[in-house]
């Protein structure tokens, strides 16, 4: 019996350009949830939300000629930082094109570069996002 590993099935996209070159994605929604307790109190008497947080990391590898973020419109031009824009990253199944995570409003709040002798370039971003959705919000 043999085993075929097999990478995820998944596409990227910013804002509606697939990042074919996507290696890997992350991504993290914290409801913010925490514990009120009443007066001298050992235990909750409930759990409540106070401020949700949506933020993530995509990894790919730099292609030559793409035009890297700021061709996909998803980072400024140095001379309008200020305008930094806004835009939609969305994880879909690469079969079915369910989407799994989607961020209509997102900012990349940090990239980086990797390169080693022998190897390909490597960009990994960051991004924080305003309401997430999955797919029970969008529907199937």
């Amino acid at each position: 019996m043999s085993t075929v590993l097999a990478g995820a099935h998944i596409r990227v996209y910013i804002g509606e350009l697939l990042l074919d070159e996507a290696t890997s994605v992350s991504y993290n929604i914290d409801y913010g949830e925490t514990e009120i307790y009443g007066i001298d109190s050992l235990y909750p008497q409930e759990i409540a939300a106070t401020k949700m947080t949506t933020n993530g990391s995509i990894t790919s590898l730099i292609i030559r000629g793409s035009g890297g973020l700021q061709n996909k419109s998803a980072i400024p031009l140095i001379n309008s930082i200020l305008q930094s824009p806004y835009v939609a990253i969305r994880i879909e199944d690469r079969q079915t094109s369910e989407v799994l995570f989607y961020c209509p409003q997102s900012k990349i709040s940090n990239f980086s570069m990797t390169a080693q002798s022998g190897s390909t370039a490597k960009l990994s971003l960051n991004f924080k996002g305003i309401i997430p959705y999955g797919p029970g919000d969008i529907g199937f």
